[in-house]
């Protein structure tokens, strides 16, 4: 007599950004984000863009979670929910330019002060 480890039916469907497993009709969707770290700033060589535009390519996979605020002073970069573990690639990308995470419950926020001198963002480059 077959287990019925044996007669469980699984399958996969991939799809852009991960996939769906069914198992015994139960779904699963799987979505892969890649690592900041491996992506263009720490690939190219010289120093990298540091404008508002480079700052959303870099959070593009957690974009709709974030509600990105350009001000006078700097640029603000807002959770529109609960990061859970989305919050630390996040935060590595905002430290990067030279952010900060301020925790004040639901106005909790990331803040990237301006460069004044140049009116774009502070390089974070060693």
């Amino acid at each position: 007599m077959p287990s019925k480890e044996e007669n469980t039916k699984i399958t996969v469907n991939p799809k852009k950004d991960g996939a769906i497993i069914t198992v015994e009709g139960l779904e699963i969707e799987i979505t892969v984000r890649p690592q900041w770290r491996t992506q263009r700033h720490h690939t190219t060589v010289g120093e990298p863009e540091q404008t508002i535009e480079s700052l959303k390519k870099d959070l593009e996979p957690y974009i709709r979670d974030l509600d990105i605020i350009e001000t006078v002073d700097g640029i603000t970069v807002k959770p529109k929910r609960f990061l859970g573990r989305d919050f630390s690639p996040i935060a590595d990308i905002i430290e990067y330019y030279r952010g900060s995470y301020v925790s004040e419950g639901k106005e909790s926020r990331f803040i990237i002060p301006l460069d004044k001198k140049s009116s774009s963002l502070k390089n974070n480059c060693v």
